[in-house]
């Protein structure tokens, strides 16, 4: 949950005026500006919210003079919350720009608007707090405020402020930070708050940011997105981003590019042979068909899978193979039906043989054996069912687990494991 800091309480009568803090020039207080705003907050708290607030030492910024002190309700049991609503509902009425979404919003913005850049931790706020903030222009007008800010703790450096990478093999919500890239808003909002109309002015306003820009793609965000539903990704194709256009996406030891949609591919298919399918099916199979619906996609991918507790430490080659067809099929998706329809469209020419990655099994003669012919059939089911809860053999299940080792599509494969793909 959010919790405002200690400075916030100074700007109570500022929250008055719509326009701030983003008609304000960012200008960060100093070391002594700041814990003279504490200071005033601490002297004022009891008088101004009678005695409903308390400011606390916070647990998890000790060390940040800016966020080190936070506005806390002050309540120690449900007893005492109930006999205080009486006073929530006064203190709502008085201050009610200290208590609404909107006013939340506009005081973590203020938050990130006089901070030393120094003392910026992040933006997860954002979306805690934007989350439940209906669309419309009031909405719009907070984002490109914390666009500006963002940028500008960016330009000077913030270390804090990161691009976030996933591993298709790693739980399908798991990220890192990933080292010597920085954020990019727009990918974050397209990726983490699905807000389609905010996305689709911008980009309409801008059609450069339909393109993709090394590991950034506005495609990959939409599509490896938490949302459950496809209506970002079904805009951005609506409005002619293109599924193929090369996106780059690195490995352990190496850097190469795949298209967005053999990027979908890639981790549509990690998730899908997991024990988590059960989860994302839908939502993941309602973005296959807004990719299939294009008419311009190669459906003639090929999955590769091995076994192993540990796909990152696997050296071996794969063992079995898979169609993304015969995974469709095998899922049984709602629409399953119409994806298969759309995937049975014209073959696009003969499986190829292996690459470079597999040294011995390389070869680019004619009459080299097609994967069908190396390697046995997948099906889902020779995937082994996870033990119950309060089995401790977890290990041992995971040694026969199959992982996607590697994906082909036309003239390129890709290897799996190690695999970074950029959210924002």
């Amino acid at each position: 949950m959010y919790s405002p800091t200690a400075v916030s309480l100074t700007w109570i009568d500022k929250l008055d005026d719509p326009t701030f803090p983003a008609s304000y020039q960012i200008q960060p207080y100093t070391d002594d500006e700041i814990k003279e705003q504490q200071a005033t907050a601490e002297s004022e708290v009891d008088d101004l919210t009678e005695g409903l607030l308390e400011v606390t030492e916070s647990r998890h910024h000790k060390e940040n003079l800016f966020f080190c002190k936070s506005v806390q309700f002050f309540h120690q049991t449900l007893r005492d919350f109930v006999k205080q609503s009486k006073q929530l509902r006064d203190f709502s009425t008085e201050f009610p720009n200290l208590v609404g979404f909107e006013a939340k919003a506009r005081v973590y913005l203020a938050e990130l608007w006089f901070a030393k850049t120094e003392y910026v931790e992040g933006v997860s706020g954002i979306s805690r707090l934007l989350g439940e903030y209906p669309c419309g222009p009031s909405r719009d007008a907070q984002l490109d405020a914390f666009e500006r800010v963002v940028s500008y703790h960016i330009q000077v450096g913030c270390g804090h402020l990161r691009g976030f990478t996933t591993s298709p093999d790693s739980a399908a919500k798991s990220g890192t930070s990933e080292s010597g890239t920085f954020m990019s808003f727009i990918h974050y909002v397209t990726w983490r708050l699905n807000d389609v109309e905010y996305v689709r002015r911008r980009v309409s306003r801008y059609p450069d940011l339909l393109l993709a820009k090394d590991d950034l793609s506005l495609i990959v965000s939409a599509s490896l997105a938490w949302e459950d539903d496809s209506s970002m990704l079904k805009m951005l194709l609506d409005l002619g981003a293109s599924p193929n256009e090369q996106v780059k996406v690195k490995g352990r030891k190496h850097e190469t590019t795949a298209s967005a949609w053999m990027i979908f591919c890639i981790y549509f298919a990690a998730t899908m042979i997991r024990e988590e399918a059960d989860r994302f099916k839908d939502h993941l199979c309602g973005r296959l068909e807004q990719f299939l619906v294009t008419g311009v996609v190669d459906t003639n991918c090929v999955i590769l899978v091995a076994p192993g507790r540990e796909p990152q430490a696997y050296e071996g080659p794969p063992t079995h193979r898979i169609s993304l067809r015969q995974l469709v099929q095998q899922l049984e998706p709602a629409n399953g039906e119409s994806l298969l329809k759309m995937m049975n469209g014209p073959r696009k020419g003969v499986l190829t043989s292996l690459r470079d990655a597999w040294g011995c099994l390389t070869t680019s003669k004619p009459d080299s054996p097609s994967l069908e012919a190396i390697y046995p059939p997948f099906d889902l089911r020779m995937q082994p069912p996870p033990p119950p809860p309060e089995d401790d053999t977890d290990d041992d299940f995971r040694k026969y687990m199959f992982f996607v080792h590697s994906v082909e599509l036309g003239d390129t494969q890709v290897m799996v494991p190690h695999l970074k793909l950029r959210w924002y």
